[in-house]
């Protein structure tokens, strides 16, 4: 790993930035430990300039999500030169469920032989036909708040693609996190569709996570 990475990252000033983000030093200081140790296991991240690492790793740590890979939440990805950070599927489920305003939240695979079909009056979303194998070909999100409002939203894996061909600004690179971890993208879509439509996002969450996908170059803006 680059020493200078470590220095900088571990100077006062810089630690001070992660513990006022986090609240204590204790938090602080772990968080910093967590990048090192996730850069010390990519050899594309040790090659990523270190204020880009630590800039992206101070996004995660104000949505309050771990860029432990891990984790799952959210991810150090090198880009040319430099890292940028890339909000996972579990880092919207976590953000969505911390508000306290979600009974329940769930994505559910639609397999090969089964169809979600949509109520036209309550736009609501019920299971049909019957599975036939292992192939996905849809995902299900179903969510309901703690005030009663309820909704299921679906898309198809290539209304999913289609999307992302569209706005991905590199959809189609080889090492792009549509080639290299697909589901988990495919979950974070649809997620990300039907939570900005009819979910909710603590505001400065939403205003953080608008600012980060603006600059991501593995996902798109939902438009």
């Amino acid at each position: 790993m680059d020493n200078n990475l470590k220095s900088i990252i571990k100077s006062d000033a810089i630690k001070q930035n992660f513990i006022d983000v986090l609240g204590n030093e204790r938090d602080g200081n772990a968080y910093i430990s967590s990048v090192l140790i996730a850069v010390a296991n990519s050899n594309a991240l040790q090659k990523c300039t270190p204020l880009s690492i630590i800039s992206s790793a101070l996004r995660a740590a104000t949505l309050r999500l771990s860029c432990d890979p891990t984790s799952g939440q959210a991810y150090l990805v090198p880009f040319k030169d430099g890292a940028t950070l890339v909000v996972g599927y579990k880092g919207l489920i976590h953000m969505a469920l911390r508000t306290g305003r979600y009974r329940y939240l769930n994505v559910s695979p639609i397999y090969s032989g089964e169809e979600g079909i949509e109520d036209r009056l309550t736009g609501m979303h019920s299971l049909g036909g019957a599975r036939h194998g292992n192939e996905v070909i849809g995902y299900l999100l179903y969510f309901e708040l703690n005030s009663g409002f309820k909704k299921s939203f679906y898309m198809s894996r290539d209304e999913i693609h289609a999307r992302a061909k569209r706005y991905s600004k590199s959809y189609n690179r080889d090492d792009s996190a549509w080639k290299t971890n697909t589901v988990d993208m495919e979950k974070k879509t649809i997620i990300r569709a039907g939570l900005s439509r009819w979910g909710y996002f603590e505001p400065h969450d939403a205003a953080m996570l608008a600012s980060v996908e603006a600059s991501e170059p593995e996902e798109f803006i939902d438009a």
